[in-house]
């Protein structure tokens, strides 16, 4: 395989989260109002989660991919784009090329509370609980600082977020020679060029990644370097349309390993944040650009904005899995 290209890396904001509680929210907040107007990425640091909660989930992907039988990951099967497992290829997020090069499963509260989920995951269960509580956690604090910045109730975002739409994803991403498409190689991807659906996206990935996620700034491809044990949080579409595109619901992809360091399975977890199903997504108080949210609609919504959260989830599950 070629050596890698140079592709420009991307600094992305650290945000340190230990000082919420501690009365020094100012900082916090003035950084989550930055970086949620640019770039829609950042690192959080110093959060609840231990390095060993994160190797630990990122060990379990890589155990339930590599020791679970197709036969056995297809009783899961994910036929709606909500819940369950997704095999190679099922999604097409660009809505372009032959699909996506990996697998995935999606998991729910409600899943693990009714135990409706694989035997592995239910050897896990404890942990499993545990973990997507602590994302809750955070997540919280999160909203709660950018209430605080954008004039509302500490609790507006939050109390609209009940978990009911969260959802934690495992992903593999398997080396390339596996599963490429030998007659349309330059259709291949790993994920292709998206949005996120939700309020909030939280990124673990193993502190040995090689890499591979990219985000576009000003219409150039950047490298995300990964900081081990940080969270790489994004904002998503929901927030966007609440602050009327204050804030930046950037396009990130996943990329085709560009070298032999890069072409291994790879493994990353992230946890969605999601409004509940009825929440209106109409703007909300004041400091958005109109004109540039009405680029972004247009862009995202020829036929016009959806009128709730689960509308709009539903609306980008149609066209992933089309």
């Amino acid at each position: 395989m070629a050596a890698n290209s140079a592709t420009p890396k991307f600094d992305l904001p650290l945000i340190d989260i230990s000082s919420y509680g501690q009365g020094q929210e100012d900082r916090l907040v003035e950084d989550l109002m930055a970086a949620g107007k640019w770039p829609g990425f950042f690192y959080l640091v110093n959060h609840e989660i231990s390095h060993d909660e994160i190797d630990k989930i990122i060990n379990f992907a890589q155990s339930y991919f590599k020791n679970t039988s197709s036969k056995e990951k297809m009783k899961w099967k994910n036929s709606s784009g909500d819940t369950g497992y997704t095999d190679l290829r099922d999604e097409k997020l660009s809505g372009l090329g032959n699909g996506d090069l990996k697998e995935s499963y999606y998991l729910s509260e409600e899943n693990l509370k009714k135990n409706n989920i694989p035997a592995e995951f239910v050897a896990e269960k404890q942990f499993l609980d545990l973990f997507v509580t602590k994302c809750k956690r955070v997540a919280n604090t999160v909203l709660h600082g950018l209430s605080v910045g954008l004039g509302l109730q500490p609790d507006f975002l939050s109390s609209k977020h009940s978990g009911e739409r969260n959802r934690l994803r495992l992903i593999h991403y398997p080396p390339v020679e596996a599963v490429s498409d030998p007659d349309h190689p330059s259709l291949d991807i790993r994920a292709g060029q998206h949005s996120d659906y939700g309020s909030l996206t939280m990124l673990f990935v193993s502190p040995k990644d090689k890499g591979g996620l990219q985000v576009l700034i000003d219409n150039t491809w950047f490298d995300v370097p990964i900081i081990p044990y940080t969270i790489i949080f994004n904002i998503g579409d929901a927030l966007e349309f609440w602050t009327a595109g204050m804030f930046r619901s950037t396009v990130h992809r996943v990329l085709i390993p560009r070298d032999d360091s890069e072409n291994r399975d790879r493994y990353s977890i992230p946890f969605f944040v999601q409004p509940d199903t009825d929440v209106i997504l109409s703007p909300i108080g004041s400091g958005g650009d109109i004109s540039k949210f009405e680029r972004i609609l247009k862009e995202k919504y020829p036929g016009g904005m959806p009128t709730t959260a689960g509308e709009h989830l539903q609306s980008r599950i149609r066209t992933t899995y089309s």
